[in-house]
């Protein structure tokens, strides 16, 4: 009897091996192996300065139409981008601006002016996305809720937009102002220091290259 079960154990053991030597073997042989295997080491992947996950503050928790990024630009006045058409094209902004005082060389009325502009930016910016925050938290909680109506949304995502729209309006014009104040040097100077002194001339040689190959 012994014996018998030492025979049914030995052969359980080499099926087994036999069994794994021929699931290496097809693993081996498909052409995809290696893309599979590389496929499952790969971490995901994470994108530097875009955090798409909830504000971890309990009163920010519930608000899911915002970033916790989102959500520290409004509370500190930032334009996270809104600027974007008046940064790229000449227009610098004040904070950037003061940030760049020595290199910009500003005089003292100039800084005095700028500071101005920034202070009255950062104020209007600051209350206007708190605005915007409540505003998001209403509607998220009437979503959450299931108390939401077709009147409700449609004020609510109104009110949204008109905040963001007035968002953009105070940071644009806060560049407006701020380029009216700098020389043309300067401007130049604030555009290489901010990496955008390159584009024009970058565009400009693009569309040359593009026009002689067209032809």
């Amino acid at each position: 009897m012994k014996s018998l079960i030492a025979v049914l154990v030995v052969a359980f053991v080499a099926a087994a091996a036999a069994s794994a030597q021929d699931e290496s073997r097809s693993m081996k042989d498909c052409p995809l192996h290696a893309h599979h295997a590389a496929f499952k080491a790969e971490p995901p992947q994470q994108h530097p300065g875009h955090d798409d996950s909830p504000d971890p503050r309990p009163e920010y928790r519930a608000i899911k139409s915002l970033t916790a990024e989102e959500i520290k630009a409004y509370e500190e006045g930032i334009g996270h981008g809104m600027a974007k058409a008046a940064e790229q094209n000449h227009y610098p902004g004040p904070r950037h601006v003061l940030d760049l005082a020595k290199e910009l060389q500003l005089s003292e009325e100039q800084a005095r002016q700028i500071q101005q502009i920034k202070d009255a930016m950062s104020q209007a910016a600051i209350s206007t996305g708190q605005q915007l925050i409540e505003n998001e938290r209403k509607l998220n909680a009437l979503f959450a809720g299931n108390e939401i109506d077709d009147s409700q949304l449609a004020a609510l995502t109104a009110e949204s937009a008109s905040l963001q729209g007035k968002l953009r309006l105070i940071h644009l014009s806060a560049h407006l102002k701020t380029q009216k104040l700098l020389s043309p040097a300067q401007i130049a100077k604030y555009d290489e220091l901010r990496g955008y002194g390159n584009r024009d001339e970058e565009k400009s040689s693009d569309a040359s290259h593009h026009h002689q190959h067209s032809h």
